[in-house]
């Protein structure tokens, strides 16, 4: 693994570690865009190959796809009381 591919890494990470803690939507779907716009340009610069930015792109939507439901049953829940 090169530095750029570390770097990348350290990224992905610090982004699970962010979506963790956001508590609204808006504030998901940015970080989520700002991730696959960094995957998307580390593979047209030849940093990651197709099959690691499919996988990365892959995870990176199941993670904000389970963090968005979390948000809308928090919504809910929180306007039901």
């Amino acid at each position: 693994m090169n530095d750029l591919e570390t770097t990348l890494d350290k990224y992905m990470d610090d982004t699970y570690k962010e979506m963790e803690a956001i508590t609204d939507n808006e504030s998901l779907k940015m970080l989520r865009d700002m991730a696959l716009g960094a995957i998307l340009y580390c593979f047209k610069a030849g940093i990651i190959a197709e099959s690691d930015k499919c996988t990365l792109i892959d995870k990176i939507n199941l993670e904000y796809g389970i963090k968005w439901q979390y948000l809308l049953k928090e919504k809910a829940l929180g306007s039901s009381h």
